[in-house]
């Protein structure tokens, strides 16, 4: 249960990235925006004692590093309107949801008790019809960490410089089945702004591709675990709403 120092704040994780690391893993070290990423997930969960049980995610904790982890849209897509739209949606919906939470929900500690004591206090009727809910505001951050993930993922996999199917794909996986008509418009806008596979890397501050994928598997390796048992949970307590936007 040991954990890396979490990075608190998107001043703090700003001014980290103006530093320059020097140590034996400088590929990583020199990069702090995708190191404060990773570790903000390594903290995101815990891992029982027994041996062989899932690790546990935690509400407050994921929330905190599903914000950091929509920087990815800036570095697939540069500073403009369509990523400034993707990267509100997941700070406004993970804020909304913790802020329901330390109202309603304080006590729970897990993603798991956040659900259950959401649920008892409205029920999954009130829930479902409510937009403005906590656990729809979760919900929706959740769907936009899964189509980062997979993105990340198909990068990391491709062999080739386009990297527009990868990002199709992810988006099909991940957020498609939710959105309506206006919605996958603008993810198709976006999808028409994402580098190739090399120059997404070096914008990431790395000098080659081979450093660059390196970073990329250790946080993919972090955020996947804390992802997975999310989607297992919201799946577990029927809150994966249908509903679409």
């Amino acid at each position: 249960m040991n954990g890396l120092k979490v990075c608190n704040s998107q001043r703090e994780l700003v001014q980290n990235s103006k530093r320059i690391f020097h140590s034996k893993d400088s590929h990583l070290r020199s990069y702090p925006n995708l190191e404060c990423i990773t570790t903000a997930f390594r903290n995101s969960v815990i891992y029982p004692e027994t041996v062989n049980n899932p690790p546990v995610p935690l509400f407050e904790q994921f929330c905190k590093a599903a914000v950091l982890y929509s920087d990815f849209y800036q570095f697939a897509l540069g500073e403009n309107f369509v990523c400034n739209l993707l990267r509100n949606d997941i700070k406004n919906n993970s804020s909304q949801a913790m802020e329901a939470w330390k109202r309603e929900s304080s006590d729970a500690k897990t993603v798991e008790e956040f659900l259950k004591s959401q649920i008892r206090i409205h029920t999954l009727d009130k829930i479902r019809s409510n937009p403005s809910s906590a656990i729809i505001k979760f919900l929706w951050t959740v769907r936009a960490t899964n189509f980062i993930q997979r993105f990340i993922e198909n990068l990391i996999s491709t062999t080739g410089e386009d990297l527009h199917c990868s990002a199709r794909d992810a988006y099909n996986k991940s957020l498609r089945p939710y959105h309506g008509y206006v919605k996958v418009g603008i993810a198709i806008m976006a999808f028409k702004l994402v580098p190739s596979k090399t120059n997404l890397i070096l914008s990431l501050g790395y000098p080659d591709i081979e450093s660059g994928i390196t970073a990329l598997r250790k946080l993919s390796s972090a955020s996947k675990p804390c992802i997975d048992q999310i989607n297992g949970l919201i799946e577990k307590y029927g809150c994966n709403f249908q509903n679409k936007v």
